[in-house]
């Protein structure tokens, strides 16, 4: 390989130093940039929601990654769950 060129890291490779990475209960934000709803972003997707498909895969159609601790920028998916619009609101 020349000189200067390296292979591309993986997305998930990209994503982990981006997070505050704690104890395994505690909140894990997202260090980067937020909205203006307090979510990180990641590569056009909110971070938590890339955190909980490293882990768990695709989201379903219809359905939301809610966080148990509402911080939006946590991306410890241990804190999240899966569930409706509804759900979030209640």
């Amino acid at each position: 390989m020349p000189s200067g060129i390296y292979p591309r890291k993986s997305l998930e490779e990209r994503f982990w130093p981006k997070v505050d990475i704690r104890g395994e209960n505690e909140c894990w934000p997202w260090k980067k940039g937020l909205d203006s709803w307090g979510y990180g972003n990641f590569c056009g997707r909110k971070a938590h929601r890339f955190a909980w498909e490293l882990k768990h895969g695709p989201v379903p159609n219809g359905l939301m990654v809610l966080h148990h601790c509402d911080n939006p920028s946590c991306c410890n998916d241990k804190h999240h769950f899966i569930g409706t619009h509804q759900d979030n609101m209640d």
